[in-house]
């Protein structure tokens, strides 16, 4: 049983309470109980003659249509009138509400009350039906669904001009498909942030070119704001000192998010300790395992607080050009990708920094549609909501797997993940109730972490009445 070591207005006797009741809450679990989230209601007719009050046990009982369908005859005939909507509990089981309530006399029929959604967003970018990575549809023999599932994402958000993503590069050269903030460049220690290498501009258009403006591509967020750091020359060199400036200029003028598709292979003390300092600051930071599979897994991708990135093709098959190891969190495509480039123009390259630029979209994604997100709690989702490849579980060529937009946004409220890596279960258990026995407590233990995360019945405060929500976070 987990139960917590401190005793403040009663709180350690819950933590007992609570331990005791989330082991038998898992432990009755059923593969068909209702997440959290869905829509946990059911759909029951009734036969003539017998009212809804039998089933005001089971949960809330509203009739389907509150107004008088107009043709009463032709409405029977289907028995709709009959038709009532049971909304059930958080973390109910379902398919023992079904049964449970399939034998009850006077019941016809039970059905569940299935989630509808919009259909996929396509936006009108003309290039779009080109970009295999976000929308798979086969184009040039690839496989259907071997892509991020960005539409479906985009259903729930596409951007809102909040963020801030830092393309840390060889800069962005303006382009009528990006939105650029002004930027740094550490070669020269000044603000000329022009791309003659190219690189940089592409990277930024897969990660956010505008959606829906009736121009070329489209990247993983329509609006974001995107910020040019170069630090490496229009040649393609630069070195870790000017990367290591560039991460700190970016971390503190505003950047949630910094786009590291670069490598190098020394790893000094210099440049993990401004990746240390981003990450303190709350910069998620995206980096490339690079292509050089003798060295291995590159910096700044191989330091703990990045997540590395590989890359897969159109077949969501590892990419042969893309480094293996122990260091890699997630894949994401990176064959044959159409991107916005200098000068107005549009090109296709490969590569592992394309791959990195498609995280990094999404990560700006994910901080757009929920601001509270921690860095951690982002790259938590992003590992967790991966689609398996290769070997069950982790693996050295595809880590976690390849990204997938539309699972991250749907994990993406914070509310019971109250350690911050960015899922729901049994090591948040202490936190919440450290959380339970008041703010200052908790924040002191979880400094980058949010008290009200705690606040699982969202009411808009933390006490004892989130108890049974947070269990059925767990449960779920």
């Amino acid at each position: 049983m987990l139960t917590s070591s401190f005793r403040r207005d009663g709180v350690a006797v819950w933590a007992s309470a609570i331990g005791a009741f989330v082991v038998l809450c898992a432990a009755g679990a059923h593969s068909d109980s209702v997440k959290p989230g869905a829509p946990g209601a059911l759909l029951v007719r009734l036969a003539p003659g017998f009212t809804p009050d039998r089933l005001a046990d089971v949960g809330a009982v509203v009739p389907v249509f509150s107004e008088p369908i107009r043709y009463a005859a032709r409405a029977e005939k289907y028995g709709l009138n009959r038709y009532f909507r049971v909304s059930l509990g958080r973390g109910a089981n379902v398919a023992a509400a079904i049964a449970e309530l399939n034998a009850r006399l006077g019941v016809e029929r039970v059905e569940l009350d299935g989630p509808a959604t919009l259909s996929a967003t396509i936006p009108n970018d003309p290039f779009f039906s080109q970009l295999w990575g976000l929308h798979n549809t086969g184009q040039n023999g690839g496989t259907p669904g071997a892509d991020i599932h960005a539409p479906e994402a985009w259903d729930l958000h596409t951007g809102n001009g909040t963020v801030t993503l830092a393309i840390i590069d060889t800069g962005i050269q303006p382009h009528p498909d990006l939105q650029l903030v002004p930027g740094w460049n550490t070669l020269d220690n000044n603000a000329d942030t022009h791309d003659g290498n190219g690189h940089g501009t592409m990277v930024a258009g897969i990660a956010g070119a505008r959606g829906n403006n009736g121009v070329g591509v489209v990247g993983v967020i329509w609006n974001v704001n995107l910020m040019p750091v170069k630090c490496v020359s229009d040649g393609g060199y630069g070195t870790e000192s000017t990367i290591a400036m560039g991460i700190v200029w970016a971390a503190d003028h505003g950047a949630q998010v910094a786009n590291l598709s670069l490598t190098t292979y020394v790893g000094s003390g210099l440049l993990h300790g401004t990746v240390q300092y981003a990450h303190d600051q709350g910069v998620v930071l995206v980096a490339s395992v690079g292509s050089n599979q003798s060295q291995g897994i590159a910096y700044p991708a191989r330091f703990e607080e990045c997540l590395a990135v590989g890359a897969t093709d159109s077949h969501d098959q590892w990419a042969s050009f893309s480094v293996y190891g122990p260091e890699i969190d997630v894949v994401a495509p990176g064959v044959g990708i159409l991107s916005t480039y200098p000068d107005g123009w549009y090109t296709m390259y490969s590569g592992v920094s394309m791959a990195t630029s498609y995280v990094s979209g999404l990560a700006v994604l994910l901080r757009s549609y929920s601001p509270t997100l921690t860095n951690t709690q982002v790259e938590g989702i992003l590992r967790y909501t991966a689609d398996d490849l290769g070997p069950a579980g982790w693996d050295d060529h595809y880590g976690w797997g390849r990204i997938n937009a539309l699972r991250a946004l749907q994990h993406a409220d914070p509310h019971g993940d109250l350690n911050c890596d960015g899922i729901v279960d049994f090591d948040d258990i202490n936190a919440f109730v450290l959380a339970l026995s008041g703010q200052e407590a908790y924040q002191a233990a979880f400094p980058n972490c949010h008290w009200l995360n705690a606040d699982c019945d969202q009411s808009g405060s933390v006490d004892f009445d989130d108890i049974n929500a947070f269990v059925a976070l767990l449960s779920g």
